[in-house]
């Protein structure tokens, strides 16, 4: 069972999803790449840039990879989809290749047509212990810990319910899937259908 679990990214969803691994009790090791915002969260408990009125327990944050990723028995990946590689590949010589690893970013990389977890695969040198997560999740919800539900693909089933587990609350259901491609494509998908949506919101065209 997890202990310790680093958290890739100190946005909006990886504020949300810090606060909610924090809750369960365990040991957040929270990357940013600006070391000011490290230290107000570590000063605070709060992350000053996203989400500030939100606690982060049992979080410490920093910049530097190697000390984020020192004995963590977890890896949630939560930057933006276009930082995906270049975070990843900067990381990759502390990343033990048996710690099992999560992306919650959506997209599909410009150029390869790579998912998510195939850029993560890509970086990473493997594609063992990897998963993705997506769902109707929104950040601000789950931070407030509305009810919600979400779905952790996997080509291994050992390694969904591990995600599975080290996500589940009685605010945030987790379901498994072995369909990885098509969660991922999905998760692309809904961005862009939200992006319309919102821009019909805007011209008052009406549900």
């Amino acid at each position: 069972m997890a202990q310790r679990v680093a958290v890739i990214g100190s946005g909006t969803w990886g504020t949300a999803v810090t606060h909610l691994l924090g809750g369960k009790g365990y040991e957040v090791s929270l990357w940013t790449r600006n070391e000011n915002t490290a230290q107000a969260i570590n000063q605070s408990h709060h992350n000053p840039r996203h989400l500030p009125a939100i606690e982060l327990p049992n979080t410490t944050a920093s910049s530097d990879f190697e000390q984020v990723l020192r004995g963590v028995d977890a890896i949630v990946f939560v930057t933006p989809s276009a930082y995906v590689r270049q975070t990843a590949e900067q990381m990759a010589p502390y990343v033990d290749a048996a710690t099992p690893a999560v992306i919650l970013s959506k997209g599909v990389e410009a150029g390869t047509g790579y998912t998510m977890i195939e850029v993560l695969a890509d970086a990473f040198g493997r594609e063992d212990h990897l998963a993705c997560l997506a769902g109707p999740n929104h950040a601000e919800e789950v931070s407030r810990e509305l009810i919600a539900a979400t779905v952790v693909a996997s080509s291994e089933p050992e390694t969904a319910r591990f995600f599975q587990t080290l996500f589940s609350t009685s605010y945030f259901r987790v379901y498994t899937s072995d369909d990885v491609l098509g969660v991922e494509l999905c998760a692309a998908a809904k961005n862009i259908i939200a992006i319309a949506n919102g821009m019909l919101v805007a011209m008052n065209l009406g549900d």
